[in-house]
């Protein structure tokens, strides 16, 4: 899994939130030709109730290349730490398709 997205993160003092645009790729990023791959398109809400701490709620659409489209609800948590100027963020997530596919994925993330 390969993504990129846009967080926008507005900081208080304890706490913050966030607003996240996401295009993932979904399946075998180094050897592609091992299964098919799919498109997770979507955007988010984020809070941290302590800076490092992230719960996230996601929802988008997951195409795939042989023309489905599923709608795709997800919540999670991740806890972000700083190494210099950049950002690291292991999350983990539980998904729910519209087709009743549950899932759940591990993954990490750089900030920058």
């Amino acid at each position: 899994m390969v993504g990129l997205g846009y967080d926008y993160y507005v900081d208080r003092r304890y706490h913050g939130v966030g607003f996240e645009l996401l295009v993932q790729s979904l399946g075998p990023v180094l050897r592609p030709d091992n299964g098919p791959n799919s498109f997770f398109l979507g955007g988010g809400l984020a809070y941290y109730p302590v800076r490092p701490l992230r719960l996230f709620i996601q929802t988008g659409t997951e195409l795939h290349l042989n023309g489905n489209a599923e709608v795709v609800g997800r919540v999670g948590m991740g806890f972000r730490f700083m190494f210099f100027q950049l950002g690291m963020q292991p999350f983990f997530y539980v998904q729910q398709t519209s087709a009743g596919q549950p899932g759940w994925a591990m993954a990490f993330r750089f900030e920058y």
